[in-house]
């Protein structure tokens, strides 16, 4: 499958280009050990962080990141309390003020989780730089990059990016009254590719094949010190 990113205003050249999200695996991550000794324990190996948990690394390695194309310095107003943005003068826009009434009522403070402890929350959007194209019946979630510590919080969206080739901006605040620059080149949004199907569910008891299937889960962590999910249930797709 072939995930397309085009430039406009031939801007290609310029810009922080999207990569897999496996090329920007953040340095704190890198640097944990994978495992630690814990205190008075002579015998047993080391306990694993959350560096040595598979699931927790196939979310820094899944999908595609578009990285911050610019710097971003974000402010206060002394006033109001409100947030401000700026960036150095450039041709093509980076961000435009958003009408927040679309996502928290003021007057009762009911709206998007995480702007209860927003002061006069004032929304902006990013204007993203890329047009996104997917081959027939593939959609894509747009979300921050995941387990991240990004000042911004961003409305996650699913978007038919087979079919609508418009640009697709994001919608977001400024977290708790955050002050300082975002640098050009940070990891931004993370763009995981799906393939759009009907579903249907179920909810039963467990049969005795469900439970053969757990025990077999459970031996095969169980049963090693180390490396039991990668092994068995590890996923061998990559995004390139």
């Amino acid at each position: 499958m072939l995930i397309e990113f085009a430039s406009v205003d031939g801007r290609y050249d310029s810009l922080p280009q999207p990569v897999p999200t496996s090329s920007v695996i953040p340095d704190w991550w890198r640097q944990m050990p994978k495992t630690i000794r814990l205190d008075g324990d002579g015998i047993k190996p080391e306990s694993p962080t959350v560096k040595a948990c598979i699931p927790f690394l196939d979310t820094l390695r899944t999908g595609y990141v578009i990285p911050m194309w610019a710097d971003l310095a974000i402010g206060l107003n002394n006033e109001n309390g409100e947030a401000l943005l700026q960036w150095r003068n450039q041709p093509w826009p980076i961000a435009d003020e958003r009408d927040w009434r679309g996502f928290v009522n003021k007057e009762n403070g009911v709206g998007l989780p995480g702007t209860e402890g927003v002061l006069n929350p004032n929304a902006f959007i990013l204007s993203n730089p890329w047009q996104i194209k997917t081959p027939e019946g593939y959609s894509c979630l747009f979300t921050p990059v995941l387990n991240a510590n990004l000042p911004m919080q961003f409305s996650s969206g699913i978007v038919n990016t087979d079919t609508y080739h418009n640009m697709i901006n994001f919608p977001f605040f400024i977290k708790d009254r955050y002050v300082g620059v975002l640098k050009k080149g940070t990891p931004l949004i993370q763009i995981i590719p799906f393939k759009r199907d009907e579903w249907e569910h179920a909810v039963r008891p467990m049969t005795a094949d469900d439970t053969k299937d757990f025990n077999k889960s459970i031996g095969d962590i169980a049963t090693v010190f180390n490396s039991g999910y990668l092994e068995n249930h590890g996923c061998p797709v990559r995004h390139t």
